[in-house]
């Protein structure tokens, strides 16, 4: 992945909530159990996804795959409200995997922990700047352009945040 834009196609990833193995989409009922509330609009606007059940708080979230937490968030959080950042490290490149609007006290993970692909890491809630309980959820890809969001076609949008080092 290093220098290069795509999708991080590892064996083992899962999706962030509901059925681990099913993507979730815009419409329900699905196989995932989640929909897709607002989609990728630009790196500025919404660079990521929102995935929803009903405006239901308290389901879980997990880690999309094997990293390290590298930084938390609380209270509004760069309007994320309670967020986690994990740091995903493959065998050609890294990318960053970010949970954002998660319920208080739910987050269960710490800075520096090493997390396993499913690991629950807090519940879906309605924190920061949110309007409704939902999870956002975004991969960032950092390579020799700098930080880019991935929309969900694998599509490279760059972006003024940058994870740590």
């Amino acid at each position: 992945m290093a220098g290069t834009c795509g999708t991080a196609a590892a064996q083992g990833f899962v999706y962030p909530v509901g059925a681990p193995g099913a993507r979730p989409t815009d419409v329900l009922p699905n196989a995932n159990g989640y929909r897709i509330t607002q989609g990728f609009m630009n790196a500025v606007h919404h660079a990521g996804v929102d995935l929803a059940v009903h405006g239901q708080p308290g389901g879980e979230v997990r880690a999309i795959g094997p990293g390290t937490v590298v930084n938390k968030l609380t209270g509004y959080g760069a309007g994320w409200g309670n967020a986690v950042l994990i740091k995903h490290d493959l065998y050609d490149g890294v990318f960053y995997s970010l949970y954002g609007h998660m319920e208080d006290n739910s987050v269960t993970v710490k800075i520096g922990h090493p997390v396993n692909a499913g690991q629950a890491i807090g519940k879906v809630g309605n924190t920061g700047f949110s309007e409704g309980a939902h999870l956002h959820f975004a991969v960032l890809l950092r390579n020799d352009f700098g930080c880019v969001y991935l929309d969900p076609d694998g599509k490279c949008r760059r972006c003024s945040i940058r994870p740590p080092n």
